[in-house]
C-alpha cells in the first residue's frame, strides 16, 4: 500500500495485495468473501472521495470486476461496475446475505436462480449513498447462459434460459432470449416485467414448440381471463405438437392472452 498526502484535504492511496478472506459488514448483514486479490486507488480531495477498482478477483463467490465509486457530498454520488465469467448460484447466496433487503436485489435473486453470466455491468446513481440503492436509480445489463429462472409472474420454472437482459428504472427487459418448461421450447423472445407492485407491468412475446398438452395446462394456470379460459377448457384429448407465437401481458395481477396464434395439434 502506498499513501501520498497533501496537507489533510488532499489524499491518495494505492493498493495491490491479496486476502485470504474478506468480512463484509452492511448494518446487521454480513458475509465473507475468500481468495481475494485486487489493485485499488483511493483518493480525497477537498471532500469528494473517489475509489478505482482496477482489478477484482474473488475465488468464492468466483467473481471477476472493476469498477469506480465517486462520493461528493456537495453533488451527487456514482458507483459503476463492471464484472465477467459469474456463476449466478455463487453470486446470488452472496448478494442475498449482504444486500437482500435492496428490493432490486431481491426481486432479481428471488427470480433468478442458476447460469452464467459472462458479462454484467451495474450503474447508479443518487443524492447520497443510500440512493444509490434505490430501485429507480439503478441500470444493470448483462447476459444470462443456460439459467434457471422462477416465472416472473406465474412460478413456473424455466430452464436454459439464455440472452441479453437490461434492469433500468425498476422495469427488466429482455430481447432475443430462448427458455425451456418440460417439452415447451421458446425461442425469439421479447419480456418486459416491472419489479415493483402487484399490478407492475407484464409483457411476453415469443415462438413456442411445444407439447399440446403441456401447453394447453400452461395457459389454464397462468390467464385468469375467464373468457380465454372457457374457450381453451373447450379442448378434449389435445395431442400432438404446436408451433407459433405466444403473445401474454399485461399486467403482473392480470395476465391474458393477447395474441395467441398455434398450428400443427389434433
Amino acid at each position: 500500500m502506498g499513501l501520498t498526502s497533501t496537507g489533510l484535504k488532499k489524499i491518495k492511496t494505492e493498493i495491490n495485495g491479496t486476502l485470504p478472506s474478506l468480512g463484509l459488514v452492511r448494518g446487521n448483514r454480513k458475509t465473507v468473501v475468500e481468495g481475494s486479490s485486487f489493485k485499488a486507488a483511493i483518493s480525497r480531495d477537498e471532500g469528494i472521495v473517489n475509489a478505482i477498482i482496477d482489478r477484482l478477483d474473488v475465488a468464492s463467490p468466483r467473481l471477476a470486476a472493476n469498477g469506480e465509486l465517486t462520493l461528493d457530498p456537495a453533488s451527487s454520488s456514482r458507483l459503476k461496475l463492471a464484472g465477467k465469467e459469474l456463476d449466478v448460484s455463487q453470486v446470488r447466496d452472496w448478494a442475498l446475505k449482504i444486500a437482500g433487503d435492496i428490493e432490486v436485489v431481491e426481486y432479481i435473486f428471488r427470480h433468478v436462480k442458476g447460469g452464467k453470466i459472462p458479462e454484467i455491468s451495474f450503474q447508479t446513481a443518487g443524492r447520497s449513498f443510500d440512493e444509490l440503492w434505490k430501485t429507480n436509480n439503478m441500470a444493470v445489463t448483462g447476459t444470462l447462459r443456460d439459467g434457471n429462472i422462477l416465472g416472473f409472474a406465474t412460478g413456473i420454472n424455466l430452464e436454459e434460459v439464455s440472452g441479453p437482459f437490461v434492469v433500468s428504472r425498476g422495469v427488466l427487459e429482455a430481447n432475443q432470449f430462448s427458455a425451456r418448461l418440460g417439452k415447451i421450447q421458446g425461442r425469439d423472445g421479447v419480456v418486459r416485467v416491472g419489479l415493483e407492485g402487484k399490478s407492475a407491468p407484464f409483457h411476453l412475446d415469443m415462438m413456442v414448440q411445444a407439447d399440446a398438452t403441456e401447453l394447453r395446462s400452461l395457459l389454464l394456470r397462468v390467464v385468469e381471463n375467464e373468457d380465454f379460459r372457457k374457450e381453451v377448457s373447450k379442448l378434449r384429448d389435445v395431442k400432438g405438437n404446436l408451433s407459433g407465437r405466444l403473445i401474454l401481458g399485461e399486467r403482473i395481477d392480470s395476465i391474458f392472452a393477447k395474441g395467441f396464434h398455434l398450428e400443427g395439434c389434433h
